[in-house]
This record gives C-alpha cells, sequence and structure tokens, in this order.
C-alpha cells in the first residue's frame, strides 16, 4: 500500500495503488473496491479509492484535510465486492499540523525533544540545588531520581531519539542519510 507515512490538516493529497496479490490471486479495481479507514484522534476517516487503470487511485479532499486533527492515526486497506471483504494492509500515520492555523503558544516539538529538554532541566535544577532535590514537576511531566545518574540515563535516552528523529527528518527531505559516510576514490 502506497498511503503516505504522515499527511498534514489542510493539505489534499493522493497516491496509487497497483492491483494486488491476495492469496496467490491477482486483484484489480475491475473487480474489488479499495478503502483506506484511518483512525485516530479525530473522527475516523473512509476513503474510497476510484479505479486508475487496473490499480485504485485515493484522494485526500480539502474538506477532509480540513476535518483531520493533528496526532497518531492507524490505518487500514480493504478490498471489498459483493459479500466479500478482505484487510490487505494496515500500519501507522501521523497527521501533522497546520501551522497557518497555529495558536499563540503553540510547540511543535516532538515528544522526544520535550523530554529531553525536560531532563535537561531536571539535571540543571538537581545540579543547581546540591543534589538536594531529587523530584520535579516540569510542564506535566513529573520525575523522581535517585541520583544524578539516572537524570544523565534519561538524558542520553532523549538524545539518541531526537537524533533518530532527525535523521528520519533528513531522510524524508531527501538531503540523505547522515550517518552514511561518503568516500570519493581520484
Amino acid at each position: 500500500m502506497n498511503i503516505p507515512s504522515t499527511l498534514r490538516v489542510g493539505d489534499t493529497t493522493s497516491w496509487n495503488d497497483e492491483p494486488l496479490l491476495v492469496g496467490g490471486v491477482r486483484v484489480d479495481s475491475s473487480m474489488y473496491t479499495l478503502k483506506h479507514i484511518i483512525a485516530g484522534v479525530g473522527q475516523p476517516l473512509t476513503l474510497t479509492a476510484i479505479a486508475d487503470g487496473t490499480g485504485w487511485k485515493t484522494s485526500v479532499t480539502l474538506a477532509q484535510a480540513d476535518a483531520l486533527v493533528a496526532g497518531e492515526y492507524s490505518w487500514q486497506a480493504v478490498i471489498e465486492t459483493t459479500g466479500e471483504r478482505i484487510t490487505v494492509g494496515s500500519g501507522q500515520l501521523t497527521v501533522l499540523p497546520n501551522l497557518a492555523s497555529a495558536t499563540q503558544g503553540f510547540d511543535g516539538r516532538t515528544l522526544a525533544e520535550k523530554a529531553l529538554a525536560d531532563a535537561e532541566a531536571a539535571l540543571a535544577n538537581y545540579r543547581a540545588n546540591g543534589g538536594k532535590i531529587k523530584s520535579y514537576t516540569i510542564g506535566m511531566r513529573a520525575m523522581t531520581f535517585a541520583d544524578s545518574s539516572q537524570i544523565l540515563q534519561e538524558i542520553s535516552y532523549w538524545k539518541t531519539r531526537v537524533s533518530h528523529e532527525k535523521a528520519q527528518q533528513r531522510i524524508k527531505n531527501g538531503l540523505g542519510n547522515p550517518r552514511n559516510l561518503q568516500v570519493r576514490f581520484k
């Protein structure tokens, strides 16, 4: 299935799916209707694909895109015909916010970036108080630590997650994997 891994509130999009092999049998748009069901933090959305040659084309209209709510979603692809329904794919996708409609105080950081900032603030607070305060509430997140090594482990974990997210974003943006080392010989 070619459903994108991210959608953005307010953005129209479309994708094509080729005929499928189901139980060793080739099925196409002449025999089955393809639907993508997306469910998560907002209202569930069912997208019915249209025939496109022997495959299908699925589109998210402007009205559907405007009705999306930013967050994590699950999707399921099903093919249907009279008296038959078969699930042919499933996965997760992220609906990103529309920054044009962001309100004051919008925080576009990922969960990992927020957690890293909280852990670093906890370490700074811990050190500023000479290691006497071991329980912290920063924003909506509360943490309790036995010593600074636990805070450092938390920081290390979230730094790795943030680094991974940034690498994935670079790859999605066509900038390549920052972990690849390329060598040219002359």
